[in-house]
């Protein structure tokens, strides 16, 4: 992910490729747009309109208020790990899968995307006792660890910045779960 963040993409002609600059406020705007789309929207039972979702009208302004330092790289948009190709022998990537969503954007949103396992075992109202500890198992790195290794390889120190990374991503779910549920009927 490092690699692909350091890439300069004037040098791989990708300098059109998406917006340059203030790629949290644009993201911010956008899943606004998109839930406050959706508040009006019926519930299939009782025709009463769903609403706002929970916290969301608070939670804009604040992750607004705290943007991170602007940074503009390629960013593949759903960086995970079951959208990385793995050498059969060696421990190492040798691709990376479901492009579909890459733009010029933030590294951290990558970042944030991938590590997001880590935020949600520190959910404890979420997830259980036993369901966490998927991520202390032996050879895992620590989140710390992770974004430390990261910020080496990347040339920045992203560990001030993985908060609001991991806000951004709780808002960007929260508005793709709602949606689909609302599709399937559920409020």
């Amino acid at each position: 992910m490092a690699k692909l963040h350091s890439t300069n993409v004037t040098s791989v002609n990708l300098d059109s490729y998406g917006k340059t600059g203030d790629f949290y406020t644009r993201q911010i705007k956008t899943w606004t747009q998109i839930y406050r789309s959706q508040s009006p929207t019926k519930d299939k039972e009782t025709g009463v309109p769903v609403g706002d979702l929970p916290y969301l009208p608070q939670m804009i302004p604040y992750l607004s208020a705290h943007l991170p330092h602007d940074r503009t790289t390629i960013v593949h948009g759903d960086f995970k790990i079951d959208n990385l190709i793995y050498h059969p022998t060696e421990p190492k990537v040798i691709g990376i899968l479901d492009w579909e969503m890459s733009t010029l954007g933030h590294p951290l949103s990558d970042l944030s995307n991938l590590l997001m396992p880590y935020a949600h075992t520190e959910c404890t109202a979420v997830i259980s006792e036993e369901d966490r500890g998927f991520l202390s198992k032996e050879g895992m790195l620590t989140r710390d660890e992770a974004v430390s290794i990261y910020g080496k390889a990347a040339g920045w120190d992203p560990k001030s910045d993985m908060l609001f990374g991991f806000a951004f991503g709780f808002l960007r779910v929260s508005v793709l779960l709602s949606a689909k549920s609302r599709s399937f009927g559920f409020s």
